[in-house]
């Protein structure tokens, strides 16, 4: 009996870690290559590279889209992963800008999703003299707070 109590311990722990999905990162750092409308245009770019570490590729994520001036919200637009997107919500009254990412995986019992986000401050977003917005915060940012979810089947 003492000899059964250690291995259904031991077997419960090899069989869980036999299930488990990946490990996520703990933060993304985040360089923002391209975040503006075209000066009298009526086009905006948003580019951003992240990096789950120093030594990974870099996940290229890009939308081109029509607006004026004032760049808009873009929803669920894919990165170089097909299985990562981007969403950016565009600042309004009383609300920050808004920048998420979340990838997705499977794995054997199921899908994991990775996600990490970012408010922007106010004083991030600039207005030239013919009234087109363009980002100018920081240049590379850190997201800490990833936050993982599983999804298991049944």
């Amino acid at each position: 009996m003492k000899f059964l109590t250690p291995l259904a311990a031991l077997l419960s722990t090899a069989s869980a870690a036999a299930i488990s999905p990946r490990q996520a990162p703990e933060s993304v750092s985040v360089k923002v290559t391209n975040l503006q409308c075209q000066p009298r245009g009526t086009t905006c770019f948003l580019t951003f590279e992240v990096r789950s570490s120093a030594s990974s590729p870099p996940l290229v994520c890009t939308a081109t889209t029509q607006a004026a001036t004032t760049i808009p919200s873009v929803p669920n637009e894919s990165c170089s992963d097909p299985n990562a997107v981007f969403s950016f919500t565009a600042e309004g009254p009383s609300r920050p800008a808004f920048l998420s990412f979340t990838w997705t995986s499977g794995w054997e019992r199921g899908v994991q999703k990775v996600h990490a986000a970012r408010a922007f401050s106010t004083g991030d977003f600039a207005r030239d003299q013919t009234g087109t917005q363009s980002y100018v915060g920081p240049k590379e940012f850190v997201i800490s707070g990833v936050t993982t979810s599983l999804i298991v089947r049944q």
